[in-house]
């Protein structure tokens, strides 16, 4: 059997100069990187070329082309669809974890009971706005992959972009509602962007 890692960051760039030091910061804070696999989305009418690619994947990075629309939800989803972790963390060219992440996203999803990672969960972090903010729109999480196969996607592919971050947020409340998944506010798990 195949072992799969613990985490999948899901990255779709749309600043090539961006992407490696976004990378570079994530596998740093990470306690166990040699857990995390990295899954970069790129889409060359942003401006990536062959070799960025190639130098990515000597990173050991899972690397994939947005050839559909120019947006995040596109990027996002194609990266996602690439990756293969047990729990999936959604990331931008702007967003950067806390030092020990991962130990932290775990120690969520075990405080609640929630290991094996075959139920649904998404861990609420803070993106640096308002708690209510954050909790209204969930812009910063964490998601098992569980909870990512429902639907096949991370976010809803009817948006682009704009309300994708609203949409995502009512369909959690809503299935949380129904017992589908399990929502796990942790917002002292602080991202920065």
């Amino acid at each position: 059997m195949e072992r799969r890692p613990t985490f999948s960051v899901i990255h779709t760039s749309a600043r090539p100069e961006k992407w490696q030091a976004v990378y570079d910061e994530w596998m740093a804070k990470a306690d166990h990187p040699e857990n995390v696999e990295y899954s970069l989305c790129i889409d060359k009418r942003w401006g990536f070329d062959a070799q960025m690619a190639r130098d990515a994947q000597e990173l050991g990075i899972v690397v994939s082309e947005n050839t559909g629309r120019m947006c995040y939800v596109d990027g996002v989803n194609i990266a996602a669809a690439a990756s293969s972790g047990r729990i999936l963390v959604p990331n931008a060219d702007d967003l950067f974890p806390p030092e020990h992440w991962d130990t932290l996203i775990l120690d969520a999803l075990y405080v609640r009971g929630l290991l094996p990672l075959d139920v649904e969960a998404i861990v609420i972090c803070s993106s640096g706005a308002a708690a209510e903010r954050d909790l209204e729109l969930m812009t910063a999480f964490a998601i098992t992959r569980a909870r990512y196969e429902r639907y096949g996607y991370i976010v809803d592919p009817d948006f682009e972009g704009m309300w994708s971050d609203n949409h995502f947020a009512w369909q959690a409340r809503r299935d949380e509602k129904a017992g589908l998944v399990k929502i796990i506010e942790r917002l002292d798990i602080q991202m920065r962007s």
